[in-house]
């Protein structure tokens, strides 16, 4: 029994079986199983408590690779989203096959498999900081925001209907804009400006304008022009200050360590993708190989973050290891019970022992 890798649902696609050895020796590759001959051929989907048979699908040996198999999937077959199981038995020539897939979204395939750039994982984000979110909500303030504050191509029209001055039609850039705004008011800065203060000194100089010597917040700087040079707001425009401000006080809450976070409860839109995505994570254990009282060995592994009192509570689970000369490989648990305070997995014999601190997680 192993695991072989995700799926794509609803695509017809070609999966590999084996290693197929002979039933005398357990061993011998075998290359003349036919799926019509076997005894037993036949596929189990997630959540159903009945077989498809698979006695009449294409299967082929694989040339060059003695024992190995290429057998068609075909889309029927890959409807249901989750684990997906095909069985082989023929006692008379092979010792039995079983090998395990996960089907998943073709979203989340593709975020994985096709080319970089070319499919991303799309990600329905219902809440932030464990608060509900519809819409482009953050919080009511940014519809606040966008239904009241006005556009700046509003405000600026209304201060220059105040102040009794024009922009051209078209501005090829903001220093254009600044040029013409001069020009209607018939104002000068000099050719370099060292800071903006300096720049916001010679515009008060220029219009004859003053600014008290000290400002608490842009909002009051903006009543002081508007005082000094008898202009007006529309009573209608929030303050941008303000709103920014609530935004900021708004966002450390929001953030952890630099990142957001988020409560995932859909994948594409889907709430039982995401509830299945989360029962089978929330059944992952993460466990850490011990050398502290005896030394593992490829068929018995040692873990002391693992005690779970029950024997044989973790058999038939699959125990993949994360770190290590094993990254990467993967076993089935054949016995469990607790010795001296220890987890003792006993494994399908893997290639060599694990080292003492090695991490493997257990699905």
């Amino acid at each position: 029994m192993a695991f072989s890798g995700y799926i794509k649902s609803d695509t017809e696609t070609f999966l590999t079986l084996g290693p197929v050895v002979a039933v005398g020796d357990g061993f011998t590759p075998v290359t003349t199983l036919t799926l019509a001959a076997a005894d037993e051929a036949y596929c189990v989907q997630h959540n159903t408590t009945s077989a498809i048979d698979l006695s009449t699908n294409w299967m082929t040996s694989i040339t060059n690779a003695d024992g190995y198999y290429s057998i068609k999937a075909t889309s029927g077959l890959l409807t249901e989203e989750g684990r997906f199981t095909i069985q082989i038995n023929d006692d008379s020539l092979c010792l039995p096959i079983r090998t395990d897939f996960m089907i998943v979204h073709p979203n989340f395939f593709n975020s994985l498999f096709a080319p970089a750039g070319t499919d991303l994982l799309q990600v329905n984000v219902s809440q932030v900081a464990n608060t509900s979110q519809t819409g482009n909500d953050n919080g009511a303030d940014i519809n606040t925001l966008i239904t009241t504050v006005a556009s700046n191509a509003a405000q600026v029209a209304a201060i220059l209907t105040d102040t009794g001055t024009t922009l051209p039609a078209t501005h090829a850039s903001n220093a254009a804009q600044v040029a013409s705004i001069l020009t209607d008011t018939g104002t000068t800065l000099p050719a370099t400006h060292a800071s903006n203060a300096a720049q916001v000194a010679e515009i008060l100089t220029d219009t004859g304008t003053t600014l008290p010597a000290t400002h608490s917040s842009n909002a009051a700087q903006v009543a002081s022009i508007l005082t000094d040079t008898g202009t007006t707001l529309p009573a209608t425009l929030a303050s941008s200050a303000a709103g920014v401000s609530d935004i900021q006080a708004r966002i450390p809450a929001a953030l952890s360590g630099g990142n957001i976070k988020t409560d995932v409860l859909a994948i594409d839109g889907s709430t039982t993708a995401a509830a299945n995505l989360e029962a089978s994570a929330i059944t992952m254990k993460i466990g850490t190989v011990s050398n502290d009282n005896t030394t593992s060995s490829a068929t018995v592994i040692y873990c002391s973050d693992i005690t779970e009192a029950t024997s044989s509570h973790f058999n038939g689970k699959l125990l993949t290891f994360n770190t290590g000369a094993l990254v990467g490989e993967q076993t089935d648990i054949t016995g469990y019970k607790v010795v001296s305070g220890e987890g003792e997995f006993t494994v399908t014999e893997l290639t060599e022992a694990p080292a003492d601190n090695d991490v493997f997680v257990i699905q």
